[in-house]
Order: structure tokens, then C-alpha cells, then sequence
């Protein structure tokens, strides 16, 4: 069985370091993410967060 992988929403992202930051808190170093731009987000959180926010 293949794992299935995590999509999240992307808070914010260092130009200069190229960290991601996602809306659940969890961060990526440079390297360590890859962008999705047509891919439904499945975090839980991240989600939950999304629509606290309003956004």
C-alpha cells in the first residue's frame, strides 16, 4: 500500500530561506515541501483553521 500523502495549507513562506509554514503550525525547511497547486487539502487542522479564520 502506497502512503497517502498530507496536503496542507500554506500560511506563510520565507522568500529569503525558502521555509514553508503551514496553517496548522507545521514547518518545512527549503527542500522539504512541494507546492500542489490543483490538489484538495486533507489536513484536518489546517482546514478546522481555514474556516475559523474566515478565509
Amino acid at each position: 500500500m502506497m502512503a497517502r500523502e498530507v496536503v496542507h495549507l500554506e500560511r506563510s513562506r520565507s522568500w529569503f530561506s525558502g521555509t514553508a509554514t503551514t496553517l496548522c503550525g507545521i514547518t518545512y525547511p527549503r527542500g522539504k515541501h512541494k507546492t500542489f497547486w490543483f490538489a484538495s487539502t486533507n489536513c484536518r487542522a489546517c482546514l478546522a483553521i481555514q474556516k475559523a479564520e474566515g478565509r
